[in-house]
């Protein structure tokens, strides 16, 4: 069975995947592959944010999940983000407002 994976569009050549990786912490990537990107980073881009698991019950709560627990299904999680992920930056920004445990990442691809 596949990892569970969910895609939001977020504009035209713009998406953000969310998925757990094997030890169950969480990974958002946002790709953008739009004009935009080309014309002002000369390519293609992605940035990356990876919460871990311990930090899952504070993202939950950040985003109104309310009812959701860490022991529900990835994908009951992955659904409940979805359906209230706004923008990947406006997630990377309350995490860093709230100074929630994650490591975020630019990956340029030239």
């Amino acid at each position: 069975m596949s990892e569970p994976i969910k895609e939001i569009p977020e504009g035209e050549g713009r998406s953000t995947k969310i998925q757990f990786d094997s030890e169950r912490n969480l990974l958002l990537s946002y790709f953008d592959f739009s004009s935009d990107a080309n014309e002002f980073v000369g390519g293609d881009v992605a940035y990356k944010i990876t919460i871990p698991f311990a930090s899952l019950p504070e993202v939950l709560r950040l985003i109104g999940a309310k009812g959701i627990q860490t022991d529900a299904s990835d994908v009951e999680i992955l659904d409940a983000i979805e359906s209230r992920l706004v923008s990947f930056f406006k997630l990377k920004r309350m995490l860093e407002e709230a100074d929630i445990d994650h490591k975020s990442q630019r990956d340029p691809w030239p």
